[in-house]
């Protein structure tokens, strides 16, 4: 992403490019507070930076090739902080293993998900990702 990042719209779409598509987890580190929470499809949570690098990971690790598109930005400015809803969509091609398990490889995949980042200041402080992970899998095994 090389537009504008001092809108709510051009940070987040330079935010999921660089950590999804350009595979800098570091950015988890300047984007997200050391004690973030982040709440995944499947019932995942994972307290930490580390842990949710861990989840981001493991999920490319299902798609290897994965690109991410930003598809739409909304936010609001709520009492605890500000709440950004990104919706996106991943496509790319499986591979057996990481977040998605032991599914055929080498199958096309579109993910279509919904990310709510909330914001303390300058940092997420908590985040929920939502994905059709069913909707996945049969795409994975048809």
């Amino acid at each position: 992403y090389n537009g504008p990042t001092d809108t709510v719209e051009g940070w987040a779409a330079r935010h999921f490019d660089r950590l999804w598509n350009g595979r800098r987890f570091d950015h988890v580190m300047q984007s997200y507070a050391p004690d973030v929470v982040a709440h995944w499809a499947g019932g995942r949570v994972a307290q930490g930076q580390r842990n949710l690098q861990s989840l981001i990971i493991a999920l490319l690790a299902s798609v290897p090739d994965a690109v991410l598109r930003v598809d739409h930005v909304c936010w609001s400015d709520e009492t605890d902080g500000v709440i950004v809803a990104v919706r996106w969509s991943l496509e790319g091609t499986t591979r057996s293993g990481g977040l998605l398990g032991p599914v055929p490889s080498g199958r096309a995949v579109v993910v279509m998900g919904m990310t709510h980042l909330r914001f303390a200041g300058p940092v997420v402080v908590e985040e929920w990702t939502i994905f059709d992970e069913l909707a996945v899998l049969v795409q994975a095994y048809r």
